[in-house]
């Protein structure tokens, strides 16, 4: 995945507003099959949810990209990740932060966001690297990036350690380790 630019230095939460906003803007005024109470009552609902679950878990990836700057708290995931039964090393994210396993990683939240109240608002998501190179290669001693994609077709949005927001391109892999948050595919009874 390599770094794409983007020219305007807009926050992220604006463009994702623009990119749900605008075409339902459109979509509402089409008053052609839909009645207009029932066109706008829905739609405007998922988009509100949509913008909400990506600010979330923007936050949160940031957040956490900023607490991996500590060797113990990528110590405390290499850990985890090597311990996890699932393909690629999966985690559940909210079932790990919630544990005491996680403790050193969320007191190490730093630029102001409140790592609990994130949790609680997060959709449901997993964390690996899914580079098999960066899987098998990765020490704590190396500091990582962590991105995320909430659907196909998404921008790729990562955040090093200083919570510096980058574009990956999801065609190619990474240079560097990547720690990805991603929709949950792991089987809720596989996490018990």
């Amino acid at each position: 995945m390599g770094l794409v630019e983007r020219t305007p230095n807009f926050p992220l939460a604006f463009w994702i507003c623009l990119a749900v906003i605008i075409p339902g803007i459109f979509t509402a005024c089409d008053t052609s099959s839909v009645a207009p109470s029932e066109s706008t009552a829905g739609l405007s609902g998922v988009q509100e949810s949509q913008v909400f679950q990506s600010t979330v878990v923007y936050q949160f990836a940031q957040a956490l990209a900023a607490s991996l700057d500590a060797p113990q708290s990528r110590a405390d995931l290499a850990a985890a990740l090597s311990q996890s039964p699932h393909h690629e090393g999966k985690i559940h994210v909210s079932t790990f932060f919630n544990s005491s396993r996680a403790d050193r990683i969320v007191g190490n939240a730093r630029l102001g966001h409140n790592f609990a109240g994130l949790l609680d608002e997060l959709p449901d998501l997993e964390m690996y690297f899914p580079v098999d190179e960066h899987r098998a290669n990765w020490t704590p001693e190396a500091r990582v990036t962590v991105a995320f994609q909430l659907a196909d077709g998404d921008d790729v949005i990562a955040f090093d350690s200083e919570g510096a927001e980058r574009f990956l391109d999801g065609s190619e892999p990474p240079e560097g380790p990547t720690l990805v948050l991603a929709p949950n595919e792991t089987s809720v009874m596989s996490r018990l």
